[in-house]
């Protein structure tokens, strides 16, 4: 058998071996169509109508407590009353920056990080006593604290959030509070 016709061959079982090595990718779990998700309002990070917000929210996690949504992002946490929504938007009543500090910055970037990745994503969100315990990626350098659920104030100092809160932005987490 020649060369030429080796590489035929080759070239003609190649793409089907190799979709029998890689998996489709499933399926939705569930498909919900659009005229019945227009009925529900959206959350655009905006404490009222005629503000504007540039940045994308990067949301990462959301706690309901009673009538009370949290949402956790990017630098941000946000407190939505949801006895307060009317329309198709809702808005936040209380909005609390959470930045990482200049120096977590500049060490996640010498160590090669891009400037997305060096920033607080907030990570864990949960109901504790009252009030929230919250950690975020830091920069690669995970930090905790607890927070009042009425004014978002921290209370007490802030935690390592090391074997708490992922370092990665990208990573998925499960936090359970006892």
């Amino acid at each position: 058998m020649t060369t030429v016709a080796k590489a035929f061959i080759g070239l003609f079982w190649l793409p089907r071996f190799v979709c029998a090595v890689f998996p489709e990718e499933p399926g939705p779990l569930n498909f919900i169509p659009t005229e019945v998700v227009r009925r529900y309002p959206v959350f655009l990070g905006r404490p009222h109508h005629s503000s504007f917000r540039q940045e994308p929210l990067h949301i990462q996690r959301i706690l309901q407590v009673n009538r009370t949504l949290y949402i956790g992002a990017r630098d941000d946490l946000f407190r939505v009353e949801l006895d307060n929504v009317v329309g198709e938007e809702m808005f936040y009543s209380k909005k609390r920056t959470w930045e990482s500090n200049k120096n977590d910055i500049r060490i996640c970037r010498m160590k090669g990080k891009h400037e997305d990745e060096c920033r607080n994503y907030m990570k864990v969100l949960l109901s504790r006593q009252g009030g929230l315990f919250i950690c975020g990626t830091n920069a690669f350098n995970p930090l905790c604290a607890n927070y009042t659920g009425d004014t978002l104030e921290m209370v007490g100092e802030t935690v390592s959030g090391m074997a708490r809160c992922p370092y990665e932005p990208k990573h998925a987490n499960v936090a359970l509070l006892q």
